[in-house]
């Protein structure tokens, strides 16, 4: 068979002209090159050839179907997002390099493909705003810092490439998904990627199965593996707070679906249960706030009151399935105090290493700096966050922050409100999500900075974009429509 193949080859050869040879032959050289260099790296680093090759393969799709990088973000970002960066990718996140990766890829295809690779992003109203956000969270503070002649750190250019990285993501999902199939596909994709972050957590928040030790070696932060061990549930976010957040998004997202297409019970059904139940395995006070504020925001916008029915099943069994990891909270009131250790120590925080900065002098104006957090001596991390998202946004940015997240909110909750209101496709309920996301976080900024949360932060943005596709299609089809009409005049 080998024989009659290279005769078959050597006779094309013979008939192609001197430039095909050429071609053939330079083809034969790298492909050579290329099978001897990945067996090579096989032998010696078996897992950086295996993510070679997966990057080679993701690449190859993205190429093809330029939809797949959306969905890649959506459902891969949620599982590695927890990873601490430079562990596995030098001084990035993993899903912050897979963002990179899958940019170079959409470029270099609207480099070689004009026609075909060409993308449209029109800056709307969200889009603006979003611009304007990031604008205000980074530039305008380092620029407030080198006036006043105060250091800019690396810390600093970090937290102000934060909004930057979100805006690149919401840019992706933005231009390469084009219709409703795609956005329906996205949403099915980070509804799975939520059951299985979710089903994780609810596992490490019982201890159960060895979750936990499994999680140890990559999604401790810092290397802190009490965090890891704890009943609070962060999963692969690393994060419970955010872990929440992300479950209540995607719970959205399935009341979303289920409520066009009822027939979905027999799937959408027990992925509800897995989101309220993982919900309150992060044993957070606040993500219970937030999940009931997401069960209210949808019975209101849907106008359907009786869908809160639903929660007298979910929630109790939900609180007694994971009584083990809520009833320790609760306990903490019990304290000499009257109120967890955490919450005193949250308050001394704010009003030790924060407050006092910004309210003196125009700090408030212009704001303190980019970094949300100071470095100390004490402590497991080294360092003691911002744990106030309103507080987060006069210390990095002052009043022009502030005013941009409120424009940002208000524009985002415009956009997607009518949309959510009808959910009449795929990308109403990315707007009915993403609307409730929005309601939600600015109720939670009260007490930390969600908005900036990875991993549901992630997803809030991506589901803004999805919901960005029903106003482009209705766009093009009145362009159409337009066309047409023009055409068919005398």
């Amino acid at each position: 068979m080998s024989v009659l193949i290279a005769d078959d080859y050597g006779a094309v050869l013979a008939r192609a002209d001197r430039v095909d040879r050429l071609r053939a032959f330079v083809v034969l050289v790298l492909g050579v090159g290329v099978a001897a260099g990945t067996g090579l790296l096989a032998v010696q680093q078996p897992v950086a050839c295996l993510g070679l090759l997966l990057g080679a393969a993701l690449a190859v799709a993205v190429w093809r179907r330029p939809a797949v990088a959306a969905y890649a973000i959506v459902g891969i970002t949620p599982l590695v997002v927890g990873i601490d960066r430079g562990r596995l990718v030098p001084q990035m996140r993993v899903n912050e390099a897979l963002t990179v990766f899958l940019v170079g890829v959409l470029c270099a295809r609207a480099a070689v493909r004009p026609r075909a690779g060409r993308f449209h992003l029109r800056l709307d109203p969200v889009s603006r705003a979003f611009v304007w956000f990031a604008i205000a969270a980074s530039l305008l503070p380092l620029v407030f810092m080198a006036v006043r002649a105060r250091p800019i750190e690396m810390d600093d250019l970090t937290y102000a490439a934060v909004m930057w990285k979100f805006l690149l993501l919401y840019a992706v999902v933005r231009v390469t998904i084009r219709n409703q199939r795609e956005v329906r596909i996205a949403l099915w994709v980070s509804m799975i990627a939520g059951v299985l972050v979710g089903a994780i957590g609810i596992l490490q928040s019982l201890d159960l199965l060895g979750v936990r030790a499994m999680l140890e070696p990559l999604f401790a932060p810092f290397g802190y593996t009490d965090v890891v061990s704890s009943a609070r549930a962060g999963s692969t976010v690393g994060l419970p707070a955010a872990t929440a957040d992300l479950m209540v998004l995607n719970l959205v997202i399935a009341l979303g679906m289920l409520y066009r297409k009822p027939s979905l019970a027999w799937c959408l059904a027990p992925m509800t249960l897995v989101f309220v139940v993982a919900v309150f395995s992060a044993a957070e006070f606040s993500s219970a706030l937030g999940l009931l504020i997401a069960l209210v925001c949808v019975a209101v916008r849907l106008r359907r009151l009786d869908l809160l029915k639903w929660s007298v099943v979910a929630l109790p069994v939900a609180i007694v399935a994971l009584w083990p990891t809520i009833a320790p909270r609760i306990e903490d009131f019990s304290s000499l105090h009257g109120m967890p250790t955490s919450w005193l120590v949250r308050y001394h925080n704010l009003s030790t290493y924060f407050w006092p900065p910004i309210v003196d002098g125009t700090n408030f104006l212009v704001g303190v700096r980019p970094a949300a957090r100071v470095p100390v001596d004490e402590g497991a991390f080294g360092f003691i966050w911002i744990e106030s998202g309103y507080l987060w946004l006069l210390w990095g940015g002052g009043l022009p922050l502030l005013a941009a997240f409120c424009w940002f909110v208000w524009t985002s909750l415009r956009a997607t409100g009518p949309a959510a209101r009808l959910l009449a496709d795929s990308s109403a309920v990315a707007g009915l999500a993403a609307y409730t996301g929005l309601v939600s976080c600015v109720v939670l900024m009260i007490f930390d900075p969600h908005i900036t949360y990875r991993g549901s932060a992630d997803a809030l943005f991506g589901l803004l974009a999805l919901s960005a596709c029903g106003h482009q299609v209705v766009e093009q089809n009145r362009r159409r429509q337009q066309r047409s009409t023009q055409g068919e005049a005398p």
